[in-house]
């Protein structure tokens, strides 16, 4: 009975701080949480479970309970700055999204490491994909999921089938090639009514307007990279960075193409996004079903 109440006690610690967290993050979604905040000024204990979560990170200071003070601003500042953040000292949106990725045992590297780390099957195109080409060696195969490697077996298979070649022009992707390709997705479209920012937050979401502010600052287009990569790093934004998509190409065979990715769906549950210049897959799982839309921009 004892044993059962502590489960009882720790799984209720456990929901209420989870609860407390969104809480969290609906509210900095609306204003950040600064200097001089105290918990009474919040329906629960938001500073108090902060300074908690900065303990645990190493940032040990004496501070004043349940106070945004002077360490706990100190702390936060140092986190944007381990995370390649501007310096503000409050907490916003994307530091927290970076304290809860250090403070997850499963997220302990960066998304950068962990696609070289893993330790994943080669895959050999000439032997077991002879109907799926990539468009350069650049493209990424080997560091996508076992479930995307399974997917691309079942993709050769239907394009076989159908006598057509399928052309991968994208696969997995570290933080600085998403920022580079968002880079260059952002000057092609700057010449249309709205231009890169609206193409960049439409496809992504509102959580990239940041990314796509900085594409528009006068800077270089290496400290562009860089600093839209430290975001990306923290926020993912595109299931190239977990090995769960392709970019396939379109040429002049779209109608043909898409019959063959609209087929794999039989097998696997594939969302298809036509992207016009080429078609974006993501590979939820191995079981049949998925979804099929049409990118509009302009």
């Amino acid at each position: 009975m004892r044993k059962l109440l502590i489960s009882s006690m720790l799984k209720k610690a456990y929901n209420d701080t989870s609860n407390i967290i969104k809480d969290m993050e609906n509210i900095i979604s609306q204003k950040k949480i600064q200097y001089g905040d105290k918990d009474s000024d919040f329906p629960r204990p938001y500073i108090s479970l902060l300074q908690s979560q900065l303990k645990e990170m190493g940032f040990v200071h004496p501070y004043t309970p349940g106070v945004f003070d002077e360490f706990t601003e100190e702390a936060i500042a140092d986190i944007e700055g381990e995370a390649g953040l501007p310096i503000t000292g409050t907490l916003n949106y994307y530091v927290m999204k970076y304290m809860m990725k250090k403070l997850s045992v499963n997220n302990s590297s960066t998304r950068r490491e962990r696609l070289k780390n893993k330790n994943s099957e080669k895959i050999e195109l000439d032997e077991n994909l002879s109907n799926i080409k990539t468009l350069s060696n650049k493209v990424d195969l080997n560091n996508l999921t076992n479930e995307t490697k399974e997917y691309l077996k079942i993709l050769n298979h239907i394009a076989k089938e159908d006598g057509e070649i399928i052309t991968i022009t994208s696969a997995a992707r570290d933080p600085i090639d998403q920022a580079r390709i968002m880079l260059n997705n952002f000057k092609s479209n700057d010449k249309y009514e709205g231009g890169g920012r609206k193409y960049i937050i439409n496809l992504y979401g509102k959580k990239a307007a940041p990314i796509a502010d900085i594409y528009a600052e006068n800077k270089t287009d290496s400290e562009k990279i860089e600093e839209a990569a430290n975001i990306i790093n923290i926020i993912g934004l595109s299931p190239h960075l977990d090995g769960k998509s392709l970019d396939i190409d379109v040429d002049d065979n779209k109608s043909i193409i898409l019959n063959i990715l609209k087929k794999t769906q039989e097998y696997a549950t594939v969302n298809i996004l036509d992207e016009d210049s080429h078609i974006h897959l993501t590979i939820k799982s191995l079981n049949p079903g998925g979804t099929f839309k049409v990118f509009h921009n302009r």
